[in-house]
């Protein structure tokens, strides 16, 4: 099983958001399947001023919490390891949401049902980049099909959850 994962170059973001803005529009969303997180700029150790930023999108766990969780198989793991919903069967109980240790999933504001990026499932199928890594002005997002890059990309995920918490 490949390990695709989306990898964020925290050096090469300006913030603009256009990740976002084109998640929303190819998905047809009120919110994006991926959200960036940033502080205030402050001054590192050196006195050089930063903004530290970061990316908080699905990981698609080896072991997905949020599939275990699911308790009306409205989750399903395809051959490449990326966790979809089927909106079908999709209750909206919310254990999914409360299993994602990322918080990488969404409730609808106007279904109730879950939603979660599935790194664009439609667009690789014909050859092309997830939304977001194609909007990206920057080229801070890349899509990686590396053992290595998974484990990096899970691991500033992380550090973007403990950064939005303050």
């Amino acid at each position: 099983m490949t390990t695709l994962s989306i990898v964020f170059d925290e050096s090469r973001c300006i913030n603009c958001k256009a990740c976002e803005i084109h998640c929303r529009q190819w998905h047809g969303l009120p919110m994006s399947l991926c959200r960036h997180i940033g502080d205030a700029p402050r001054p590192d150790t050196e006195g050089v001023i930063r903004l530290r930023m970061g990316l908080l999108h699905c990981v698609q766990c080896l072991r997905p919490h949020c599939l275990s969780a699911c308790t009306h198989e409205a989750m399903r793991l395809d051959e490449d390891g990326i966790v979809h919903i089927d909106a079908e069967r999709c209750t909206g109980c919310g254990d999914c949401l409360a299993a994602c240790p990322y918080h990488a999933l969404c409730r609808h504001p106007q279904t109730g049902k879950v939603f979660k990026c599935d790194l664009c499932r439609d667009r690789r199928a014909q050859g092309e980049e997830p939304a977001c890594v194609a909007g990206c002005l920057t080229h801070a997002l890349r899509l990686s099909d590396s053992p290595d890059d998974y484990k990096h990309a899970g691991k500033a995920v992380a550090r973007a959850l403990k950064l939005s918490r303050g």
